[in-house]
């Protein structure tokens, strides 16, 4: 069905909240509007929200197969004695259905893209392409501070932006790759610093966290004399196709940073808190200061949800709350970080329902017990909504979930493959 017609709607995005009868197109992967002269596919909008889709801008999609088991620990004790002696287990295999049971719970909560980092990125290209979202996956790299294994990590990134590349040949391709360097502690400058150089020669994007522990800034000013986001400053990695998730421990000074490069935040509130990170990321002051803020969940392991909705309402209120200010991070601002924030991260031309842009596309519900009366459709995005209203997914122009049904996938034989898979797995530890 290359042309949707959709119509009756309520169209919400960043610049309108207004009724517009439009046609998307799976063949461009483009929205049409004030063009009806022939359709393949109608839908009736009537008495739903047409948002554009949400973006989570920092996950690591595979590791729903860690989901509730290692809850309840500090970050730096969860990763090294719990989750990183664990993955070196993984296999293509388990990463691959890992991705589809993650890529399952996004779509039914309005995720029409992902920014992801870990390892195996062909197992996680082939679970997204077979699934439809649009996805960043980079492979998070590690060198422990060794000339050996960094030359190691940057031919792996190599190989597999390499595969990437060639999974889609078209000129809007649905899945693009990235450098992940994973953070300051636990890879060399040198590192960081050739992966951008890489990111830049090939066009590709870079993800990091940074900032993320109050450890990780000490024993960052310890070694180096500054602080993550400084550092990364001086090593001319801050850029409009830099992405750094976190950014609780940082300064005016570092937030300035950010804006004058032009770098984007993905702020990661709930695996912040659930880890005891013990500090709440500036995201006012970032907002004040002009630096784009997305929103990520974070990995199923470290957020137990890749409930970006969730992640969006606790985004707001958990800075009304430590600001002692009920007026700031409003409903439509942290709409924009889920949308049109999101996809000028990654220099993608969405998140507004407008024509000759991407048909990125949720379909919502509305007349359900917990977003009625329709007064605010931000505040029923952000305060009220829940994956139950999600009816309709489109990405590029195509159906990937209709009327909350998946249409390329058995999602009941996914579920059951990845429930037996992980099961077996875990019992390894």
């Amino acid at each position: 069905m290359p042309l949707i017609y959709i119509k009756n709607g309520l169209c919400v995005d960043s610049e309108k909240i207004a009724k517009i009868n439009f046609l998307v197109d799976s063949e461009t992967g483009k929205i049409i509007e004030n063009q009806v002269d022939k359709t393949d596919y109608v839908i009736n909008a009537e008495n739903k929200l047409i948002f554009p889709g949400f973006v989570n801008t920092h996950t690591h999609i595979a590791m729903s197969v860690f989901r509730n088991y290692a809850d309840d620990l500090l970050l730096h004790d969860w990763l090294q004695n719990k989750i990183w002696p664990l993955e070196k287990k993984l296999t293509y295999e388990t990463v691959y259905h890992s991705s589809i049971a993650s890529i399952v719970e996004m779509a039914r909560c309005g995720t029409t893209m992902f920014n992801d980092m870990y390892g195996f990125c062909d197992a996680i290209a082939e679970a997204t392409k077979k699934t439809g979202l649009r996805a960043i996956i980079g492979y998070g790299m590690i060198d422990s501070f060794e000339e050996e294994k960094r030359e190691k990590e940057l031919k792996q990134a190599e190989k597999y932006r390499k595969y990437i590349q060639d999974l889609n040949k078209t000129e809007d391709d649905l899945i693009n790759f990235a450098y992940c360097p994973h953070a300051v502690y636990t890879c060399s400058p040198e590192l960081i610093k050739e992966a951008k150089v890489l990111a830049k020669k090939n066009n590709s994007f870079f993800h990091m966290h940074a900032s993320e522990t109050r450890k990780e800034v000490f024993e960052c000013k310890k070694k180096y004399g500054k602080t993550p986001i400084e550092l990364l400053h001086d090593l001319g990695v801050l850029d409009n196709r830099t992405l750094l998730a976190h950014c609780c421990f940082i300064t005016l000074k570092e937030i300035k940073l950010l804006q004058q490069n032009n770098a984007s935040v993905a702020h990661c509130v709930i695996s912040n808190m659930k880890l005891a990170n013990g500090e709440v990321a500036p995201v006012h002051e970032m907002l004040v200061n002009n630096v784009n803020i997305t929103l990520g969940t974070d990995g199923p392991a470290s957020n137990n949800s890749l409930n970006i909705i969730e992640t969006a309402k606790m985004a707001s209120i958990v800075q009304k709350n430590y600001k002692w200010s009920a007026n700031i991070l409003l409903a439509k601002e942290v709409f924009d970080f889920l949308t049109i924030n999101a996809y000028k991260a990654f220099g993608k031309k969405g998140g507004l329902i407008k024509n000759n842009y991407l048909a990125d596309i949720i379909i919502v519900d509305y007349k359900k017990a917990n977003t009625l009366p329709l007064n605010n459709p931000y505040s029923t995005a952000i305060y009220s909504m829940n994956p139950t209203n999600i009816e309709t997914v489109i990405v590029n122009g195509k159906l990937i979930m209709n009327e909350h049904k998946f249409v390329n996938i058995d999602e009941h034989y996914e579920l059951e493959k990845f429930n037996n898979i992980a099961t077996k797995f875990l019992e390894q530890k």
